[in-house]
């Protein structure tokens, strides 16, 4: 747990936890994170940074959106950023979970009485932190269509609400950004741990309105090596 790796580092380290809400996009807890940063850089002392799956991409969005903060940070001696199972160019879980095929959406069915699988997927739709978990790679469907999602939702075989045309626009300024910017970093101070499971979703189809999840043995459960 969190709490585990936090009081095993304090034995060497001063930690200071970032907590962050998941629901909204992450460039807003970017920026928190950059304030935060400027806030700690004036005790004088080295900053390392370990970031877990999501908090990467909080991470991510900081060095893009925050790049005289990032510039300083990455230039202070001993400085390193640990990504621990980052979905960095996204995750296909996500499209899992909104196709309520997914564990997780299942136990969450199961233990949550107040509301279906349907009324739980119209929630995780709604959040733009969930579609900032989306995959961006330039071969990857892209997310910000909302004729995909029309597709993507019949094919799913359950009726539920697609995200918005404001969470899609603002997704797809968020995919855009991504893929013209993530090449141009510096990667000489971030190292990535990866996970393994059994299986992991690597990409899906679509084929005579059928929709198909395809998996690989080389990824976490969330997280693909290849876009980690």
């Amino acid at each position: 747990s969190y709490k585990k790796l936090a009081n095993y580092l304090s034995d060497e380290y001063d930690v200071v936890t970032f907590p962050y809400d998941w629901r909204i996009p992450v460039a807003e807890s970017a920026k928190a994170l950059n304030d935060k940063i400027i806030e700690l850089r004036k005790h004088n002392q080295p900053i390392k940074i370990i970031a877990h799956s999501m908090g990467g991409l909080v991470a991510r969005e900081f060095i893009l959106n925050h790049t005289d903060t990032w510039s300083i940070l990455n230039e202070m001696t001993g400085f390193k950023l640990v990504l621990l199972g980052t979905p960095w160019m996204g995750s296909y879980r996500i499209p899992n979970v909104l196709a309520g095929r997914d564990g997780i959406i299942k136990q969450l069915d199961a233990l949550d009485y107040s509301h279906s699988k349907t009324e739980l997927i119209n929630l995780f739709a709604k959040f733009p932190g969930i579609l900032n978990l989306l995959p961006v790679r330039k071969t990857d469907p892209d997310f910000s269509d909302e004729t995909f999602w029309k597709t993507f939702q019949q094919a799913s075989g359950i009726v539920w609400t697609i995200p918005s045309k404001a969470t899609l626009e603002e997704f797809g300024a968020f995919r855009k950004q991504v893929q013209e910017k993530v090449d141009a970093i510096d990667y000489s101070n971030i190292r990535y741990v990866a996970g393994l499971d059994k299986e992991t979703i690597k990409g899906l189809t679509i084929e005579n309105g059928l929709l198909q999840f395809h998996a690989t043995a080389k990824g976490d459960q969330s997280v693909t090596w290849e876009s980690g």
